[in-house]
């Protein structure tokens, strides 16, 4: 599973990266979640296109944040019928 880096992150402030994965399609559902114990520290928000999706981690918290987290993932495949 992906991790990020120990950086610090301000009092709600967020940040953007990319994650490519050949499996992904446009109408996918990717189920994140974060690990390690941050608890309600971040929040985390997903946006799939074919191939990529962007993912937001974000501070929570009123004060700075330097932890590394751990993201887990699940791809959902779906269907148009």
């Amino acid at each position: 599973f992906p991790v990020t880096i120990q950086r610090a992150l301000a009092a709600g402030a967020s940040v953007v990266f990319s994650f490519n994965n050949s499996l992904l399609a446009f109408n996918d559902n990717l189920l994140v979640t974060l690990t390690w114990g941050v608890g309600p520290s971040y929040s985390i928000r997903v946006a799939v296109s074919t191939g990529i999706a962007n993912i937001t981690v974000e501070n929570e918290t009123a004060g700075s944040l330097s932890d590394s987290v751990g993201i887990n993932f699940s791809i959902i495949k779906s269907v148009t019928a």
